[in-house]
């Protein structure tokens, strides 16, 4: 299990007067710990509604990587939202982010909500490329497999880790590969996000 607690720390902004249900939601993937996890506590009101494209910007802007030449670069959401129902009727949705000073599209990222409440990311390391869709009541996550000379346009082959609310939490049944053989840069949430 890969525990991201800055990933979700002070996310979702407490509780909702009146309400009395909670359910703590951790990430966990099956292998060797590709996914990111919180430790955030959320009402089940409003799990049936989807995030506005504002929310998910928000977060994405507050997600960022630290790289040795480039310094701190923070995120932006790109193209269309991905939302599947859990079977506990709750509504998971994933929004794709991209640096959001990437001139070629590379450095992604997957946000995770459950209703309007942000989970994390569903890895907490960065991808080269990726593409999100739904496989039943699943997130599906493309991921390029870069390995050797491959360029950033065509990665070797694609990988696809599927993402599932189990009740308690988001498990996904896979890793996503290494880029080039290594992980990529940690993901980090500023303070306000």
């Amino acid at each position: 299990m890969a525990i991201v607690a800055v990933a979700v720390a002070g996310c979702g902004g407490g509780t909702k007067a009146g309400s009395t249900q909670t359910s703590t939601v951790t990430v966990t993937s099956t292998g060797g710990g590709g996914a990111s996890s919180g430790g955030t506590t959320h009402t089940a009101h409003g799990m049936a509604q989807a995030p506005s494209p504002d929310d998910a910007q928000q977060y994405a802007r507050h997600t960022y990587v630290v790289q040795p030449q480039l310094g701190k670069r923070v995120f932006k959401v790109f193209g269309p939202a991905q939302s599947v129902t859990a079977g506990d009727g709750s509504l998971i949705t994933a929004f794709s982010a991209v640096l959001a000073d990437s001139g070629d599209g590379t450095g992604q990222a997957v946000l995770l909500f459950r209703g309007t409440k942000f989970l994390g990311w569903a890895s907490n390391r960065l991808a080269i490329r990726l593409t999100i869709g739904r496989s039943g009541d699943q997130i599906a996550v493309k991921y390029g497999n870069f390995q050797g000379n491959d360029p950033l346009c065509c990665p070797s082959s694609m990988k696809t880790v599927d993402y599932s609310w189990n009740g308690s939490r988001i498990v996904a049944d896979g890793d996503p590969p290494l880029a080039y053989g290594k992980p990529g840069d940690e993901l980090r949430l500023a303070p306000g996000g």
